[in-house]
């Protein structure tokens, strides 16, 4: 966490970081803590998820090692219409970022991948909690999940023939 802390600097989203070495999912602890009043820009990071989330229920694997597992918590003023560009917002982030530290332009497959040569190489899944009755935004918690070290036996299932990883896509070079 202090590693993390020291690089952000004085921008507020993903400070404070709270970091776990296995957790059932970060997007799972990070509604947790805003339940319990986490301030806006809290960022979970996991070196190990044991029940990361994909869309629609599916399971995300991560196991220690392979990847980036995190979430973070926002609290923005807009109504729960508008809360789905924030997914967009965030793939935007993720694609620069890969971009920038590897040189490789990933594409955004709408509603929350990221894809690098036609598989797929990151996931976002946002959930947004509602305030009572008035229907508000009490906040959203944004997870991704970007498969760093995999090599091809490492995905298995539905997921073998379409996933990639930075290293399978930079020939080992991360």
């Amino acid at each position: 966490a202090a590693e993390l802390e020291s690089c952000m600097g004085d921008q507020q989203l993903g400070l404070p970081v709270k970091y776990y070495d296995k957790i059932d999912s970060t997007n799972n602890q990070v509604r947790r803590l805003a339940e319990e009043g986490a301030e806006e820009g809290l960022l979970v990071v996991a070196e190990c998820q044991e029940a990361g989330k994909g869309r629609r229920g599916r399971v995300w694997k991560s196991p220690a090692g392979s990847g980036i597992w995190m979430s973070f918590l926002l609290k923005p003023q807009v109504g729960p219409e508008h809360a789905s560009m924030l997914t967009l917002v965030a793939a935007m982030a993720v694609a620069s970022g890969i971009q920038d530290i590897t040189g490789m332009e990933s594409k955004i497959k709408w509603p929350n991948d990221l894809v690098l040569g036609g598989r797929k190489l990151a996931g976002i899944l946002t959930e947004m909690s509602l305030e009572g009755e008035s229907g508000h935004v009490s906040h959203v918690v944004v997870g991704i999940g970007i498969n760093v070290h995999q090599q091809p036996e490492d995905f298995a299932g539905e997921v073998a023939d379409i996933a990639t990883s930075l290293d399978l896509s930079l020939d080992g070079r991360v």
